[in-house]
């Protein structure tokens, strides 16, 4: 999602078309009862408290409204869907539900739900919780991933245990697509007692970690579900932790020195800039990431002279992105030529994207309606905190004189600066985006179709492309069609597109068994303490 999100550099290319078109029961990951895979130790030390800083922390809990990456990748370990993507990032794999049945037309999946499967405060997981839980899910006037769903025709509860969806088309997605955070179990009865907004300032779930306590702008703290149905490597339920403390601490150098001394176990968004030197301090440990990261500037084109894609593209063209990556990166980057990462499914990799070229910017200047950069500066904003979005600013800025674009830059406190952004009132926005799913149908319809990453752009060749490739089975077919769609955002210069990046995180040494997939989540459940 929107960095709120993030990406790359060095990502596996994802298959997954088999395994979304396939008729037949789809096996269960790792479930209650099973006992660790071959070669896992399960020599693991139980108990005990992370400590954990963040530049944000969640804004909200309520996973079928946020576009958030402070609030997913910190949430994805109190919620679970029927499905779930694996470890690696790249596979659909069994969750709340232990296996399910594809009808031989594609139109019916029949999921059946984990036997004593259980929310945070004991309660069973009923079919009839999960069709509740889809169904908001999929409600067009309840938040903004409903799309997700929008080829469900019906959800039911077959018995206690088993639900069965309807589509209305069959779809090479599907499955993807209930892998996403808003499709996540929540308690009907429990939420329809106190209602949406108490519900959500300590919401209750089925992943392995539950809300303890939770303070906007401040920190949450997570503790160990009782009930979490999956095994460790000690063939025990996890979590191996009793408790993990997020708190706030927008700035990056800061939480690196908070690592160094002690005062906290670990944080991610290291600067690039510390990334060798932290790498040769043995008393910590700095790691990089694959992701599906990238860096944009979202351009907002109801704000002249951003309304005019010759401008836009004359930005662009005006990025030397080598340079800016040598100064922003340090050499762990690399340049984007499409909104979709390398390497990611439906990949198009015979895009030049926008090579340096100076001259050819300032003839685009030249010929757009606003020849000498509009009436006033561009307004230029970054989150607080963040090195990287900030160096960056600084760089375009040298950059974008050279085409007599003036800019203000502004950072902002992070709360904030999501708000402007949600409200569309921003003008240049430098984030990021990172994938939640492996289906590319995601990043396409947030980034081309709606809400087309804010920017109020719309294209009728690209809103037919995306609705044919959402339903299109033959995987190679669905791939020239969202090809495509790449290749008209760059024409159109939608966004500014920069370049990928990896996930740095910092530990110290006695962070065990921490994870993150290339889609930006922080893994903890199987996270442990040696001391």
């Amino acid at each position: 999602m929107r960095n709120r999100r993030t990406w790359l550099i060095a990502l596996v290319l994802v298959s997954l078309a088999s395994s979304l078109v396939a008729g037949c029961a789809a096996g269960p990951g790792a479930g209650e009862g099973e006992q660790p895979s071959e070669g896992e130790t399960a020599e693991v030390t139980r108990g005990g408290t992370l400590t954990w800083a963040r530049g944000g922390i969640p804004q909200t809990l309520d996973p079928v409204w946020t576009d958030s990456n402070y609030d997913i990748w910190v949430f994805i370990n109190v919620y679970e869907g029927l499905v779930r993507i694996d470890s690696e990032g790249q596979e659909v794999e069994a969750a709340g539900a232990e296996s399910w049945d594809i009808s031989d037309d594609g139109l019916v999946y029949t999921f059946n739900l984990r036997p004593d499967l259980k929310f945070h405060d004991g309660s069973d997981v009923t079919a009839s919780d999960v069709v509740w839980s889809l169904d908001r899910a999929r409600d067009p006037d309840a938040g903004i991933w409903n799309w997700t769903l929008e080829n469900v025709a019906d959800v039911e509860a077959a018995d206690e245990s088993t639900v069965k969806i309807t589509l209305k088309e069959e779809s090479a997605k599907f499955l993807s697509m209930l892998t996403m955070f808003n499709s996540s179990i929540l308690p009907k009865e429990q939420f329809e007692g106190v209602g949406e907004e108490e519900f959500f300032k300590n919401p209750i779930g089925t992943g392995p970690f539950r809300v303890a306590d939770y303070q906007v702008a401040d920190q949450i703290t997570l503790e160990k579900s009782p009930h979490y149905w999956e095994l460790g490597a000690d063939g025990e339920p996890l979590p191996y932790l009793d408790q993990i403390e997020v708190v706030q601490v927008p700035e990056a150098n800061t939480r690196v020195l908070q690592v160094q001394s002690g005062d906290i176990d670990g944080t991610d968004e290291i600067p690039l800039s510390k990334v060798s030197e932290l790498e040769e301090d043995s008393n910590i440990n700095m790691r990089l990431f694959p992701s599906t990261r990238t860096q944009f500037g979202w351009l907002n084109h109801r704000m002249p002279p951003l309304d005019d894609v010759k401008v836009r593209q004359a930005l662009n063209y005006a990025v030397d992105r080598e340079a800016l990556i040598d100064t922003v990166c340090y050499g762990y980057c690399q340049p984007a030529t499409s909104f979709r990462a390398q390497g990611t499914m439906c990949y198009n990799d015979e895009l030049d994207g926008f090579p340096y070229d100076l001259e050819k910017a300032k003839q685009l200047m030249a010929e757009s309606e606003y020849p000498e950069g509009g009436e006033g500066p561009l307004l230029v904003t970054f989150a607080a905190g963040n090195s990287v979005t900030r160096d960056t600013t600084t760089v375009l800025e040298e950059m974008w004189a050279e085409i007599g674009i003036d800019v203000e830059a502004q950072e902002m406190e992070v709360g904030a600066w999501y708000a402007e952004y949600d409200e569309e009132e921003f003008e240049v926005q430098i984030g990021s985006w990172t994938d939640d799913t492996v289906d590319p149908q995601q990043q396409t319809q947030y980034m081309a179709v709606s809400p087309a990453g804010r920017t109020g752009w719309e294209n009728e060749r690209v809103l037919e492309l995306a609705e044919q490739a959402a339903v299109e089975l033959d995987q190679e077919q669905r791939c020239e069609m969202y090809r495509e769609i790449q290749k008209i955002y760059n024409e159109e210069a939608v966004e500014l597109i920069l370049y990928h990046r990896p996930f740095t995180t910092l530990s110290s040494n006695a962070v065990q068994g921490f994870e993150r997939t290339q889609l930006g989540w922080l893994v903890w459940k199987e996270t442990w303490l040696d001391q």
